[in-house]
């Protein structure tokens, strides 16, 4: 994706980073990861997951935004989201409990 001056968006069931979610359900090697994600500024535009029910949300210190998404389990009423991708950020448009967000995609290097 770097050499195609690309940007990747990763879909993971378990979140990846601290602070998106609770600690107990991180991703166990969640620091290898991340230096991973980190290697190529601006690359990775975003992250999402799921595996902790209640959802969360958090830009990274790489400017990389970590979505972890509501378990319709969960939600109080009928709870989802349709993303829009677009050239510098994904618009989350939210029903329900699921909150509508815009995520900037961090910048190239």
């Amino acid at each position: 994706a770097a050499t195609a001056n690309e940007r990747l968006v990763v879909l993971s069931h378990i979140p990846i980073a601290p602070g998106s979610t609770i600690d107990n359900t991180l991703l166990w090697n969640y620091e290898d990861v991340l230096k991973v994600l980190h290697s190529r500024p601006g690359v990775v535009a975003a992250v999402f997951a799921g595996h902790d029910h209640k959802g969360g949300h958090i830009i990274d210190s790489a400017d990389i935004p970590h979505v972890t998404l509501q378990s319709p389990l969960e939600c109080t009423v009928d709870a989802y989201a349709t993303a829009y991708v677009h050239n510098t950020r994904i618009e989350i448009e939210g029903v329900g409990d699921v909150p509508t967000r815009t995520l900037h995609f961090p910048p190239r290097s």
